[in-house]
Formats: structure tokens, sequence, C-alpha cells
């Protein structure tokens, strides 16, 4: 009698456990979501994107510790203009978010590009390795891997030396004009690309009686970089890729200054930088 009784709490106490193991099963979706940002190489705040990773607990009260990694180890993302750094960032310390409840929980994963050098446009890629582990440190599922894509956008940046850092003008005075009096400006481009460089003359490249615009103009000649400006032109040009960038002239040579009316003459020229 005594034997069957014993045989009988035996069975009986392995089905509960098989009962419980069955809703207490924690695992990644199926589907991991991919963090994906865009960056601005001159914005001077930090380019931050954030994903909410999706975890199953089942049926019953769990609790996990889930935790991220680089591939590799190395905290850079690849493309082909290099390797951007990034952080990684979780909900506690050491890259670890404690999850509890029961069914799908989410845990969130941020990174973090604050590297300030400026890269080539394009992608770059790479990866992040989850894994869920008990409160005893045993894995429970995992590694799943995550993509991180970081699309650095072509940017550029122009100064002229001398202009008002309000406004972005730059003045140009000849006093008492006389023929082929000229002049010379300066123009910091910073860019991570090419970049084409217009010149685009308000007046058609004449300077005109500011109180008599249909009195006889001056006619000036205007160049960048040594080379001949002309309407509609565009200088194809590609800066070093640093933050100083490159220093590009911008020359004005005053023509024939005969059969003109005293005054003051003027003309405005508008000065373009695009990325390509």
């Amino acid at each position: 009698m005594t034997h069957r009784i014993l045989y009988a709490f035996v069975s009986l106490a392995l089905t509960s456990g098989a009962a419980f193991a069955d809703e207490c099963a924690p695992a990644f979706s199926n589907v991991m979501p991919t963090l994906e940002v865009s960056v601005d190489p001159f914005n001077p705040r930090q380019t931050v994107a954030q994903a909410m990773i999706p975890v199953s607990l089942g049926e019953t009260q769990c609790e996990v510790l889930i935790q991220f990694e680089s591939v590799g180890g190395r905290r850079v993302l690849r493309g082909s203009g290099g390797e951007l750094e990034y952080r990684l960032i979780a909900r506690e310390r050491g890259l670890a978010d404690r999850l509890s409840g029961q069914g799908t929980v989410q845990s969130p994963l941020r990174i973090t590009i604050d590297d300030l050098r400026l890269m080539p446009p394009g992608q770059y890629d790479g990866e992040v390795e989850a894994r869920l582990f008990s409160g005893a440190g045993e894995l429970l599922d995992g590694p799943v891997l995550i993509q991180i894509r970081a699309n650095v956008l072509p940017r550029a940046q122009a100064n002229l030396a001398g202009a008002n850092a309000r406004t972005s003008y730059a003045h140009v005075d000849f006093g008492t004009l006389q023929s082929g009096e000229r002049a010379r400006l300066m123009l910091q481009v910073r860019s991570n690309t090419q970049v084409t460089v217009q010149l685009t003359s308000q007046n058609g490249s004449e300077l005109r009686l500011a109180d008599a615009p249909g009195a006889p103009a001056i006619p000036y000649e205007l160049a960048f970089d040594g080379e001949a400006n002309a309407a509609g032109q565009g200088f194809l040009r590609s800066p070093r890729l640093s933050q100083a960038g490159e220093y590009y002239p911008i020359e004005i040579v005053v023509g024939p200054v005969t059969g003109v009316f005293a005054g003051r003459y003027n003309d405005i020229v508008t000065v373009t930088v695009t990325p390509n």
C-alpha cells in the first residue's frame, strides 16, 4: 500500500512541474526592429534613435534580464566612407534591462551618434546582439541580431571672410572708384561631399547708380578660384574632409570707369554652395 501511494505522489509532482515550465517561457519575438537614424554632420546636437525590443514572457509571472552588446565588441557602423562610432544605451547601466510581468513586454534600446568627424554621405550599418538571462545568470534565449543603420546626409556650410555673423553679408567698398581696381574675398567651404558653387549677380556683373538705375553702369569681372564667372555657371569643388574645410578666393575686377555720373554704385552678389 505504501508503494502505491508514493508512486501516485511522484507522478503528480512531475506533471505539475511540466505545466509551470510551459507557462513561463521567456523568448524574443520573431521580428526584431531596425534602429535607423539620419545624421546631419553639422548639427551640434547628438543624434539619437530608439526602438522597443519585444520579449514574450509566457502566461505566468516572470522576471528576466535582457543584455545588449555590439557584434564584435566595437561600437562602430561601417560604410563606404569608413567607420562611424556610436554608443548603446539601455534602461540600466551595463547595457541591461530587467523585465518582469507576463505576456509580451518591451525593452527600450537607444543608440547615440556623437561622432564629431565629418563622414562621407551614405549608409553605415552594424548589428547588436541581445540575450535573455535568468536571475541566476542562465542563458534563456539568444543571441538575436538587431540591425542598426545610420544615413549620413550630404551637407555643406559656407562662410565669407569678414561677413557679418548674423546676416552673412560681406561688404566690399572701393572708395573712389577707378578703372582696373581689384578686390578679393575668401570663401570657406566645409562639406562632406563635392559641392557646386554659384555666384549670382543681381545686376548682371554691373555696378549701377543707386539713385538712377537706368543711368550708364560700370561693368566688372567676377571670378571664383581663378575661373571667370558666367551667368548660370556652377563651379565643382571637393573641399578637404575636415572641420577647417577649404578656402577659395572670389575676385572682383572693376572695368572702365568712363562716361558715367558721379554717385554711389553698387551690386549684390549671392554665393550659393550646394552639396552634390
